[in-house]
C-alpha cells in the first residue's frame, strides 16, 4: 500500500572548508583592550562552528532516515564525504516516484507524498546545494519552497513557543519516549512520526 507521509531525520556536519564560506567576526566598537576582543573572536568563531552543520552551504548531510507511517524506517544512508547523504536521498526520491519536482522557482505543483521533519526546509535546502556543489543537475523546487514539506512544531505552535523542542511535545502529548541511545538521525524521524500521529496530524 502507497503511504503519503514520510518522517525524516537527519544527522548534519559542517563541511571540512566551511569556514571559507563565513565572514570572519568582528568585536564591536566598544571592546577595547586585545584581550577583550581576541575573546570576543574565538567564542564567536566557537559558535559559528558549532552551528556550521546545521546551515546551508556552511553543513552537509551525513545521515539520511525516512520511515514511512508504520514507524518501518523505508531509507537511510550514512554518508562518509559531504554530499553523498544528500545524493542518495535524491536518487532514492526519484526512483520511487516521490515527487516531479520543477526546474522553475515560481513553478507550482501538487506533492504526492508529504515530508515531516524538523525544520525540513533546512534539511532539504542542506541536500539542494550539497547536490548543486557536487555538480548535480536538480530541480529548484526539490530544495526550494518545497511544498510537500511540514513540520510539526511550526503546524501545533505557529510563532510562539520555539524554545519547546520534540522532545518537551512528546512530553506534552503524553507519547512514549524514543529511546536516548539511538542514532540522531533515527530518534529524529520516529520523533517526529510520533507527534505527528499524536497531533493527528496524519
Amino acid at each position: 500500500m502507497l503511504d503519503f507521509n514520510y518522517f525524516i531525520g537527519v544527522d548534519t556536519v559542517a563541511r571540512p572548508d566551511y569556514d571559507q564560506y563565513v565572514s570572519a567576526p568582528e568585536a564591536p566598537a566598544n571592546y577595547k583592550s586585545f584581550e577583550a576582543i581576541r575573546d570576543y573572536k574565538a567564542r564567536k568563531l566557537a559558535e559559528i562552528r558549532q552551528q556550521a552543520g546545521n546551515r546551508p552551504v556552511t553543513g552537509s548531510l551525513r545521515e539520511v532516515v525516512l520511515r514511512d507511517s508504520q514507524g518501518r524506517i523505508v531509507f537511510r544512508y550514512a554518508g562518509q564525504a559531504p554530499g553523498e547523504a544528500s545524493a542518495a536521498l535524491f536518487r532514492f526520491m526519484t526512483d520511487t516516484g516521490f515527487d516531479s519536482w520543477p526546474d522553475r522557482v515560481g513553478a507550482t505543483f501538487t506533492p504526492a507524498r508529504t515530508v515531516w521533519g524538523d525544520d525540513p526546509e533546512v534539511i532539504f535546502r542542506i541536500a539542494g546545494l550539497d547536490l548543486i556543489r557536487a555538480g548535480h543537475r536538480v530541480p529548484c523546487r526539490f530544495w526550494y519552497h518545497n511544498s510537500a514539506l511540514r513540520d510539526p512544531l511550526s503546524i501545533l505552535l505557529g510563532a510562539c513557543n520555539r524554545e519547546l523542542t520534540f522532545v518537551g511535545l512528546i512530553k506534552f502529548l503524553q507519547v512514549q519516549e524514543v529511546p536516548t541511545d539511538w542514532p540522531k538521525a533515527d530518534r529524529d524521524s520516529e520523533l517526529v512520526r510520533r507527534i505527528c500521529v499524536a497531533a493527528q496530524l496524519v
